[in-house]
């Protein structure tokens, strides 16, 4: 029986430069094996504004973080899934880029983690 817990990895917020959460990660996704994320885009604002979300892991052996998955490019509101199966690192994170003149997105990443 699989177990589905609710995981934040990105909470909602106005963006305006590249970053990252890395710094607060969610953690203990050792028992992981299936993701089911959504990036939900709720604002934009800027000429040719352009975000892109990459979901990435922390490999302990390297003391890297890895990318797992990307989402596809977004320069207005929406939202896309993705649904990823497999062996997930410890910890789980994202990195964005916001690209345009004076852009600003205010975006999530949010959903489930199954556990086997």
């Amino acid at each position: 029986m699989k177990y589905f817990r609710a995981i934040t990895v990105v909470p909602s917020a106005a963006r305006t430069t590249n970053g990252d959460s890395t710094t607060s990660p969610v953690l203990d996704m050792d028992l992981t094996n299936e993701l089911i994320l959504t990036l939900n885009v709720s604002a934009v604002s800027g000429t040719s504004p352009s975000l892109t979300v990459t979901l990435v892991y922390y490999d302990e052996n390297t003391d890297q973080w890895f990318p797992i998955a990307s989402y596809a490019a977004k320069a207005t509101v929406g939202q896309e899934t993705l649904r990823l199966s497999g062996i997930f690192g410890k910890k789980l994170a994202a990195e964005w880029t916001i690209s345009g003149d004076s852009s600003s997105f205010t975006f999530s990443v949010s959903g489930y983690a199954a556990e086997r």
